[in-house]
This record gives C-alpha cells, sequence and structure tokens, in this order.
C-alpha cells in the first residue's frame, strides 16, 4: 500500500471514529492469511502479513470492529500525512506482499 492509501486510509479510520487513529486491516483468532484474504473483500490482488505480537512489540494495537476478519491497527501517533515516517516503519513489521488466490 502506498503512503497515500496508508494516509487516506488513517484519516477515513480517524473520521469515522471520530478521533481514532488508525488503517483497516483483517485479523482473527488462529486463521491463516489466506483465510482471511478470502472472507474480506480486498480491492487488491496482494496483501501483507504480520503477527499481532510484533505489531505489539512494535508499540501498536489492534481493535476488532464489526465481525472478524474486520479490524482497525491503532496507530501510536497521529500521521502527519502522506510522507510520515510511521509508514515505512510499519510497513517494515510485515512481509513482502502475497499474490491472493481468486
Amino acid at each position: 500500500m502506498t503512503n497515500n492509501r496508508l494516509w487516506l486510509n488513517a484519516k477515513s479510520v480517524y473520521l469515522e471514529t471520530q478521533g481514532t487513529w488508525g488503517i483497516c486491516v483483517g485479523a482473527a483468532d488462529s486463521a491463516t492469511a489466506l483465510h482471511i484474504a478470502t472472507e474480506m473483500p480486498y480491492r487488491g490482488d496482494k496483501m501483507r502479513v504480520a503477527s499481532l505480537g510484533v505489531l505489539r512489540a512494535a508499540g501498536f494495537d489492534l481493535v476488532m470492529v464489526d465481525e472478524p476478519p474486520h479490524a482497525v491497527l491503532l496507530l501510536n501517533a497521529e500521521p502527519t500525512g502522506k510522507t510520515w515516517d510511521g509508514w515505512d516503519r510499519l510497513r517494515s513489521l510485515f512481509t513482502e506482499p502475497h499474490v491472493i488466490p481468486r
């Protein structure tokens, strides 16, 4: 996901939640990435994967929204726009993109 798309996603979450910075992600306890990918309406044909433990160790957290696998990855700081250096830090916690089988 490009910095611009991440920023737009974070801004959307902020507006919808009236003050919480985060990005929409897919997450489910004990589910494989393939299961999550097939359960969510992904627009793209690739996804990155990270464990909640890795994300929490880096200072991020996750809250489930609606029903799994819909979740919000909480940002630990207000992003300052498309050039925020936190995007690269966050991206480094995830694997390289995997193709989602259709």
